[in-house]
């Protein structure tokens, strides 16, 4: 009877305690949320990073071939890209050699010219100390690394040039070491070869209007007559395709020596599918071309067509010619549309609550939501704004008339970029 009475007075109270106590362990339970697993976290840091477009340019341009009756050894008088004058002469044509013998010694004949020069570019300057050898045997090694560099790379079209700049300080490395009369010697002997090789009818080729830029037989490409200036004022998406398709002409009569281009200026214009809208009338841009030794060079935006598919072509001037950029009809341009700072967040901690975009931190034990503005999307990873947009603070999206309460990730916060279950709210010890 006693047990009875003990029950019914305190099964009520005991059933209330064992009920807290659940409720007690289920609320830390829930607050720890297993909290001991691991947590990766990186610092948000600032970073600058640069958006590029990769597409095929075309070049535009207006030139005129030189062309003279009859095939024959061409011995150029001055290098490509060079400035000549009116009435300069600009190129030697020798007729004679047996056609069926005409390409053997045209190859011959370039390979003595570029050892000429070569030798030319090696005589030391007189009074040179011997003092200086070890930086010539010092630059031909870096050549040598650049060499190596280039190949394992595919770079090339740089081959050329450091092949050269090898050859010069190699030579200059070994007249230092043993005489310098040994290279005159053997510039003596490249040109007595090379004008052995000059025989037959010559003509001369002079420039006959204003000053020009000229560029020799290796540079014609069969297309100067397609993409004018003047093809290029009427280009549509049609147009451009058709141009882009068509085959490289020969002369109709006589033998082209080279080219001359009387205008400084001239026009690229590359089509993009996606990305057009980057770009604006009346701006430069910074273009590299990886396929013209790296070369950089800065055009206007003249004008944006719309392509075929949805694409754009974007038309680009220059009213500067380079000596140092090749001309290539088609090549692969880099351009830079957009530069920009911000912190970095990597892909996997980039998320979203509540239709917010943002990341979780971890700061003082506990995950915190904070909201991030992406300003680009990146391979990998996002760039967000350093700067809050206003207001600092954001209202809860669904309860737009409370009190701010996500703050936006700043700088040095520790973003949590993978962990188990993670919230806001939670807690790890």
């Amino acid at each position: 009877m006693k047990r009875r009475t003990f029950l019914q007075e305190y099964l009520g109270r005991f059933a209330l305690t064992f009920l807290l106590l659940c409720l007690i362990v289920y609320t830390v339970f829930h607050a720890l949320g297993n909290s001991s697993g691991d947590l990766l976290t990186t610092p948000a840091k600032t970073i600058s990073d640069t958006q590029l477009l990769r597409g095929t340019a075309w070049i535009f341009r207006d030139e005129t071939l030189l062309t003279v009756p009859q095939a024959g050894l061409v011995h150029p008088l001055v290098e490509d890209g060079a400035k000549v004058g009116k009435n300069a002469p600009i190129t030697e044509i020798y007729v004679g050699t047996p056609q069926d013998e005409l390409e053997a010694a045209q190859r011959q004949l370039d390979l003595l010219n570029r050892t000429v020069k070569l030798l030319e570019e090696s005589i030391l300057p007189e009074g040179t100390s011997t003092s200086k050898a070890e930086g010539y045997r010092s630059n031909a090694l870096n050549s040598l690394h650049e060499i190596r560099l280039a190949i394992r790379n595919g770079d090339w079209s740089l081959l050329s040039e450091l092949e050269a700049d090898l050859l010069v300080n190699l030579n200059r490395y070994g007249a230092l070491s043993d005489s310098p009369a040994v290279l005159q010697s053997a510039l003596e002997q490249a040109k007595a070869d090379r004008d052995a090789c000059l025989t037959g009818e010559k003509t001369t080729i002079t420039n006959e209007l204003s000053s020009a830029y000229y560029y020799g037989v290796s540079c014609v490409d069969g297309l100067e007559q397609t993409f004018t200036e003047a093809a290029l004022s009427n280009l549509t998406p049609e147009s451009f395709a058709a141009l882009k398709a068509t085959s490289p002409a020969t002369a109709a009569e006589g033998f082209v020596a080279g080219k001359l281009c009387y205008s400084y200026s001239w026009h690229m214009a590359v089509e993009f599918a996606n990305g057009g809208e980057l770009f604006e009338v009346g701006v430069n841009y910074r273009i590299r071309f990886p396929e013209n030794d790296g070369i950089e060079l800065v055009l206007l935006c003249e004008r944006l067509l719309q392509g075929e598919n949805g694409g754009t072509i974007v038309v680009f001037r220059s009213d500067a010619t380079s000596l140092s950029f090749r001309y290539l009809r088609s090549q692969i341009a880099e351009i830079t549309v957009g530069s920009m700072e911000g912190l970095y967040v990597p892909e996997q901690a980039f998320t979203s609550l509540n239709g917010m975009d943002g990341v979780y931190i971890f700061e003082e034990s506990v995950v915190r939501f904070r909201r991030a503005r992406a300003l680009y999307h990146g391979e990998g990873y996002y760039i967000v704004s350093v700067t809050d947009p206003e207001p600092h603070l954001c209202p809860d999206p669904k309860n737009p008339t409370s009190e701010p309460r996500y703050h936006y990730v700043s700088i040095n916060d520790l973003i949590v970029v993978s962990g188990n279950d993670v919230y806001e709210g939670k807690v790890y010890q």
